[in-house]
């Protein structure tokens, strides 16, 4: 009663007691039209209409008109980024009605419904404590859930489920005024990015059980690499997504690779879910084959990528990481359990394998098999990989000093991996012949089979030596050698240099040439400037220095460069 004859009203209840008050401020003072603009950020686990994931676009609705923007839909994600302001001029009460939602987009067939979220504009542009946020530009920001009504096949009965929430904020603005408050820019967080770097060691512990040939026998050796590949959909480096190792032959369970894989430029975004993985897997390579993957195992690096965009600091581990074979696993499962031995892969064996031990770990959640969990920690891994997983800033990775180069080429540092010293040269690419040179080297190893082989290799040796041709009159292995004292050869250096009378059989040797002298010059370029031949300056093996051609030793003296005394013209 005293409120309504406005003894104890407050200064805000009193306009209701005045009619000219009341009149101005519900009437007079209102602005004709409103702008609203809203401001949408992202979404908060958006899932699809009717399950996974969803391709989301916006739609508003102001009273009856709805606006849909189907073009800036995102597809296939949980967390939509929009980063939009969407603004548009009502007028009150009509369009009080706002209603801001997801539809999910559809290829084929009419789009459907996430979810809505419904607001009454008119009640929130009259709240006291709203219009102080808009005075201050202080509106906070809201986290709107996504309602969508669904039905119980059973019941029948409809309930109201949350599919995610949208992070945004509402302005409600005099249309006179609202261009004199600025826009709000919404800038996404600029993306990080990183270097992942994995060195693999080492492949130890191989079962060699699962290498067999077509025949089901096991075999001796194999060779194999290790390939690593990447899925992530930041990755924007210019390496190649699935990266391999050089091949380590003759392998009997170990194998030395000491490479590199690099995989740089991998974006790193804060609020915006990343996925990014490593997948390393061993194959076994044959010669006019197709490789075939022995063991697999995979790394997830969203823990660790995201931390170090985070604290800016290099994250370093070391791990021998146990690689796994799903048809090995239930081979020896069913050995463990007295169910026989290994058998022979086929087609589909892999598959039939996981199927198996999905029957076997069938059952109500969460119930475990008596002893499951000690037969688990007894059955071996299928091989080992040693690695090192480095994770650092991309600036510091691109730095001078912070460069590396993929495998071992250079720069080879941080660390610097040595070139194997197994598995890569002729006797493991070619074991068969690599046996047959060790025995042979064996048999003539003087340390092994004692000084016998040795003087009877030598006497081998004698023999051949000992039948080679040699011409004792012009002192020359004829058959790797030609003597320019040989008249065939050369015929003025055998007359002029028998005219001296000195020709020994030391000064015969000096006259052997190897026989590839005469292939790449000529007989008097090799013979004329032998001092031995007695030949004068001009004069060739067939002619004298004026040209004449000498036939006869009998008086070659024009063709001579010295002549004894005794001897008369």
């Amino acid at each position: 009663k005293k409120w309504m004859t406005a003894k104890e009203a407050n200064v805000e209840d009193k306009v209701f007691f005045n009619e000219q008050l009341l009149r101005k401020r519900f009437k007079i003072d209102q602005p004709h039209s409103l702008r609203v603009r809203t401001y949408i950020i992202r979404g908060l686990n958006v899932s699809g209409a009717i399950s996974g994931y969803g391709n989301p676009y916006l739609y508003f609705m102001y009273g009856a008109n709805k606006v849909s923007l189907e073009g800036h839909r995102q597809m296939q994600s949980v967390e939509p980024r929009y980063f939009r302001t969407e603004e548009a001029d009502i007028h009150l009460p009509e369009q009080s009605y706002f209603e801001i939602g997801l539809f999910d987009y559809q290829d084929n067939g009419e789009d459907l419904l996430i979810g809505k979220s419904v607001l009454d504009l008119e009640d929130r542009y009259y709240t006291r404590e709203y219009k102080l946020m808009i005075q201050n530009r202080k509106v906070p920001i809201e986290y709107r859930p996504l309602m969508c009504e669904s039905i119980d096949p059973n019941t029948r009965e409809i309930s109201t489920i949350s599919k995610g929430s949208l992070e945004m904020w509402i302005e409600l603005l005099d249309t006179t005024t609202a261009a004199e408050v600025p826009v709000s820019k919404l800038l996404q967080p600029p993306a990080m990015e990183v270097e992942i770097r994995l060195i693999c060691w080492t492949v130890h512990d191989l079962q060699m059980r699962m290498c067999i040939d077509d025949y089901g026998d096991q075999r001796e050796n194999v060779s194999i690499r290790a390939r690593c590949s990447i899925d992530c959909r930041t990755y924007n480096g210019p390496q190649p997504r699935e990266q391999e190792t050089d091949q380590h032959d003759c392998c009997v369970g170990d194998g030395e690779f000491n490479w590199r894989f690099v995989f740089s430029r991998v974006q790193v975004t804060k609020g915006v879910p990343i996925d990014c993985f490593l997948h390393l897997s061993v194959w076994e390579y044959f010669a006019l084959a197709r490789p075939n993957m022995l063991c697999e195992s995979l790394v997830e690096l969203k823990s660790y990528v995201k931390k170090v965009s985070e604290e800016r600091m290099m994250l370093e581990m070391e791990a021998d990481m146990p690689l796994s074979n799903a048809q090995l696993y239930a081979e020896m499962k069913k050995e463990m359990k007295g169910a026989g031995g290994v058998q022979e892969r086929g087609e589909g064996d892999e598959e039939e394998a996981v199927e198996e031990e999905e029957e076997e770990g069938g059952g109500e959640e969460g119930e475990v098999a008596p002893g499951a969990g000690v037969e688990e920690k007894t059955i071996p891994p299928a091989a080992y990989m040693k690695i090192v997983l480095q994770v650092l800033m991309q600036t510091e990775a691109s730095s001078e000093n912070g460069k590396v180069g993929i495998a071992r080429t250079e720069p080879n540092r941080n660390p610097s991996l040595p070139y194997p010293k197994t598995g890569r040269d002729w006797r493991y690419s070619m074991p068969t012949a690599a046996n047959v040179v060790e025995k042979v080297l064996d048999v003539l190893s003087p340390s092994k089979r004692g000084p016998l082989m040795t003087i009877i290799l030598l006497i081998i040796i004698f023999i051949i030596i000992s039948n080679v041709p040699f011409d004792a009159d012009l002192q020359c292995v004829t058959t790797v050698k030609a003597s320019c004292y040989d008249e065939s050869t050369c015929f003025t250096c055998n007359c002029c240099g028998r005219i001296t009378d000195e020709m020994t059989d030391a000064k015969k040797q000096k006259l052997c040439k190897w026989r590839f002298l005469f292939l790449s010059r000529s007989v008097d370029e090799v013979c004329a400037p032998l001092s031995d031949c007695n030949m004068a300056s001009g004069a060739t093996c067939s002619a004298d220095a004026n040209g004449n051609e000498i036939t006869s030793c009998a008086s070659p003296y024009a063709a001579c460069s010295f002549i004894p005394t005794t001897v008369s013209r």
